[in-house]
């Protein structure tokens, strides 16, 4: 995920006269593991985060130069904590069976039925079935 950032600095008491401070570009890289677990004709899916870091940061200041100790002061300091929350995160545990149907879906006759997940080769199939109630 990308994401830019711009901090605007007010330099009037009335909040009319905004300059750019700095401009943040920064990038974000989230790794996980899903798996789904078949037992006694149940399936379950178990998702569980790996890492999480700031893979990278640009701070430019408002003439447009690179910040270079305030990248690394900024970025060692989001990876510390991010290590420390994905930690602390608990596995996710879904049961692959008939999910909550939306009302919005239940006024126009429909009902969610059975979801699957598959994984194939290269690629992770994921489907819903319905009826008609």
């Amino acid at each position: 995920m990308n994401v830019y950032s711009q901090l605007l600095v007010d330099k009037t008491i009335d909040g009319l006269q905004w300059e750019n401070a700095r401009d943040f570009y920064t990038g974000f890289t989230l790794k996980g593991k899903i798996v789904v677990e078949e037992v006694a004709g149940r399936k379950d899916v178990h998702i569980v985060a790996k890492s999480a870091e700031l893979a990278e940061i640009k701070i430019l200041d408002s003439q447009g130069k690179e910040q270079v100790s305030s990248q690394m002061v900024v970025q060692s300091t989001f990876n510390v904590y991010f290590e420390k929350l994905i930690g602390s995160i608990p596995a996710f545990r879904y049961p692959l069976h008939n999910p909550p149907t939306p009302k919005e879906l239940e006024c126009l006759g429909f009902k969610l039925s059975k979801a699957n997940i598959e994984f194939r080769k290269r690629y992770l199939e994921f489907s819903w079935g319905y009826r008609m109630v």
